[in-house]
């Protein structure tokens, strides 16, 4: 037996024990009213054997209807094999990346995820910086940025984020180049904006700035 026969007979079998637990109670013409009346009216035992019988047999006479209601009990799974890593990038709308370190900064975020949105996933997403003097990038959020799977735009897959954890390079001890990228997650998966190629601004793979004390 397939699992979407087997899918239905659950489905049902369920039904009708719901049908029995919650549905109107009802008396024989031939009982008697009054406090000393006997007579049982216990939950009916839902006969797989009967139940199979039907769904098959429904199946056989019936294959339209059998069909229907196959679609409306029964969605195929949809696998791994259909996800597809949702595109990240770094959004600067500044014409130029030669910067003050008090000078306002608003760097984004754009993500766009083209899955299905039942197979979307909560994304994690972390600023990393390589500052003047280091050799290694640091995590400019301590939590992760998250991206929930249901707000993205219904017509353009997009949603973004400002990072307002870096609104200028004033923490800086030394002036100089100032490289950033975004590191991203969905649990499974980890992948950086860095990976990206051929982007145009105002989109960035890895953002590069240089900062100075004054301009």
């Amino acid at each position: 037996m397939n699992k979407k026969l087997i899918c239905i007979l659950v489905i049902l079998a369920l039904m009708l024990s719901v049908q029995n637990v919650v549905g109107p109670a009802t008396t024989s013409a031939g009982s008697s009213g009054g406090s000393g009346g006997g007579g049982g009216g216990g939950s009916k035992q839902v006969d797989i054997d009967r139940l199979l019988k039907a769904v098959e047999d429904g199946k056989k006479n019936k294959p339209e209807k059998f069909e229907e209601l196959k679609t409306l009990l029964w969605k195929d799974p949809i696998t791994s094999e259909n996800y597809t890593l949702p595109g990240v990038w770094l959004y600067y709308m500044g014409n130029n990346t030669t910067v003050s370190r008090t000078q306002p900064l608003e760097i984004q975020t754009v993500v766009k995820n083209n899955n299905l949105p039942e197979m979307r996933r909560m994304l994690d997403l972390y600023l990393e910086a390589k500052e003047p003097g280091s050799v290694e990038y640091r995590k400019v959020n301590l939590f992760p940025n998250k991206i929930q799977a249901n707000e993205y735009n219904a017509k353009t897959n997009i949603t973004q984020r400002i990072w307002n954890d870096l609104p200028s390079f004033a923490h800086l001890k030394q002036i100089g180049e100032v490289r950033l990228r975004v590191n991203a997650s969905d649990g499974v998966n980890k992948w950086s904006t860095a990976a990206y190629k051929d982007l145009k601004p105002p989109f960035y793979s890895e953002l590069v700035f240089n900062v100075t004390n004054s301009l």
